[in-house]
């Protein structure tokens, strides 16, 4: 099941990627993930081969190595305004969720670049922060 997160990032994805609002979008992420060394993985393969996969998928399971992927405080979402070419980026929140310092940083990043950056908690109000946001970058570009 779907976090809110989840459900609220695809909604806005999918509203944002209808063709009036000239935005090309992607779902991006940053965070861990187990990663089994190589002497589990040779163990877990000696297992597989008797026959015992429970056992094989625990040890897989098990591990406590993490492999990092990613840009700390990334936004959940990625884009490009067309026809101006100007970078999007969300981090959608939901319910009580909070920016993490990294993920003020890359938004700090993303605005000194002449990026939109933008906190989605609802469709509607990330519709009309991307179009304020475009309305900005017009006006400071015709300055």
């Amino acid at each position: 099941m779907a976090s809110k997160a989840q459900d609220l990032t695809n909604k806005i994805r999918l509203e944002l990627s209808r063709p009036q609002y000239g935005v090309r979008l992607w779902r991006h992420g940053a965070g861990n993930v187990p990663m089994a060394d190589a002497f589990s993985v040779r163990q877990a393969i000696g297992l597989l081969k008797t026959g015992n996969v429970p056992q094989a998928i625990s040890l897989l399971k098990g591990s406590t190595r993490r492999l990092f992927m990613g840009e700390p405080g990334v936004s959940d979402l990625l884009g490009i305004v067309q026809p101006h070419g100007i970078l999007l980026a969300i981090e959608v929140k939901a319910g009580k969720d909070k920016l993490r310092p990294e993920q003020a940083a890359f938004r700090d990043m993303i605005r000194a670049h002449n990026g939109i950056w933008i906190e989605g908690r609802e469709v509607d109000q990330t519709i009309a922060d991307l179009q304020a946001g475009v309305d900005s970058w017009l006006k400071r570009r015709a300055l």
